[in-house]
C-alpha cells in the first residue's frame, strides 16, 4: 500500500516531539494545498516521496533529505523563486526550534545545506559533460527535475499547470518567457547530474523540452 504524505512526515519525525510535528503536519499539509498550487502541491511531492522510495538507500541522510523535501516549496511562488527559498530556510529553522533540533546537530545542518543548494538549481556536475554526482544535494536536486522526464501524458498536463500559475501573463508573452526557461535547460550538458537519474529520464527529458519549444512557436 502506498504510503501517505502524513505517514512520510511522521517516519521523518519520528524521534522528534509528537505534539509539535502533528501541528506542523497540519501548516505543512495546507500550504500544499493553497489554491491555484497547480504544480508543487500535494500530488507532486507524493511523486517525490515516491521516487525517492526508489532510491533511499541512495542517500546518506535520509531523515534530513525527507524532512527538507517538505520545507522546500512550503512557501511557492512561480516569480519569486529566491524570496520563497529564504522563507523556507526561515521557516524550517522555526521548526527546528521548536522541535528542539540543536543547531550544531547533523540533521539541522544537513536540511540547512539541502534548502539553500536548492536554490541554485545547479551544481558543476550539471555543467560538465560526462561528470556525475552522488551527493544527497545532487539526488535532491535531480529528484526537483523529474517532472521534466515523465511520460508524455504527465508532462504535457504538467506544462498546463504550469501556464496557469503565469495567469496574470498574456499568451505571447509566456510563450517567450517559458521558451526561455526551456532552451536553458538544453544549454547545460547535464539536465540530471546523478547516473541513476542520468540513465532514467534525462533522453526523456530532453525530449519532452524539444517537443513543448516546438508547440510554443
Amino acid at each position: 500500500m502506498a504510503k501517505s504524505l502524513e505517514t512520510i512526515w511522521k517516519n521523518a519525525a519520528v524521534d522528534l516531539p509528537e505534539s509539535v510535528c502533528q501541528s506542523w503536519w497540519k501548516f505543512i499539509s495546507e500550504k500544499y494545498e493553497e489554491e491555484g498550487r497547480k504544480t508543487h502541491n500535494h500530488e507532486y511531492l507524493l511523486e517525490k516521496c515516491k521516487e525517492l522510495d526508489d532510491f533511499s538507500s541512495l542517500i546518506k541522510n535520509i531523515k534530513a533529505f525527507t524532512i527538507a523535501l517538505f520545507f522546500q516549496y512550503l512557501e511557492y511562488s512561480p516569480t519569486d523563486d529566491d524570496e520563497c527559498n529564504e522563507k523556507n530556510v526561515q521557516s524550517f529553522i522555526k521548526f527546528a526550534n521548536e522541535a528542539g533540533i540543536n543547531k550544531d546537530s547533523n540533521l539541522f545542518k544537513e536540511v540547512i545545506y539541502l534548502l539553500e543548494g536548492s536554490s541554485s538549481h545547479s551544481t558543476e556536475e550539471h555543467k560538465m559533460a560526462g561528470a556525475y554526482g552522488d551527493t544527497d544535494l545532487h539526488y535532491f536536486l535531480d529528484l526537483d527535475m523529474i517532472t521534466l522526464g515523465s511520460s508524455n501524458n504527465r508532462y504535457v498536463q504538467y506544462t498546463k499547470d504550469i501556464q496557469s500559475e503565469y495567469s496574470t501573463l498574456d499568451s505571447e508573452t509566456y510563450k517567450i518567457l517559458r521558451k526561455k526557461v526551456l532552451q536553458s535547460f538544453l544549454l547545460i550538458p547535464n539536465i540530471f547530474a546523478t547516473k541513476r537519474f542520468r540513465d532514467k529520464y534525462e533522453a526523456q527529458a530532453r525530449k519532452n523540452i524539444q517537443d513543448e519549444i516546438k508547440g510554443l512557436s
